[in-house]
């Protein structure tokens, strides 16, 4: 799966989730740099990779998955976020 593909799904569960890069990188104990590069389809390591998808909610295979799974993370991630809307 190329990086570039796993950075999307990242910036979208991210996003949907209401984080900034550096909230998710301090939550998951990263350097905030380093989830830009993840975001950017720079590759990371495996512990990175799965770190930074259990606080937002996924696996490391979640976000290397292939296409096939895209519509149910996308689903995930507008869902949160539509959420997210109702209560503000």
């Amino acid at each position: 799966m190329p990086a570039a593909e796993t950075g999307r799904r990242v910036r979208a569960l991210r996003t949907g989730r209401g984080l900034t890069q550096l909230q998710l990188a301090r939550r998951a104990g990263v350097a905030a740099r380093t989830v830009t590069n993840l975001e950017n389809g720079d590759g990371v390591s495996i512990p990175t990779l799965g770190a930074v998808a259990a606080v937002l909610g996924a696996s490391a295979d979640d976000l290397l998955a292939p296409r096939r799974k895209d519509r149910s993370m996308s689903e995930a991630a507008d869902k949160v976020h539509l959420a997210r809307e109702s209560v503000q």
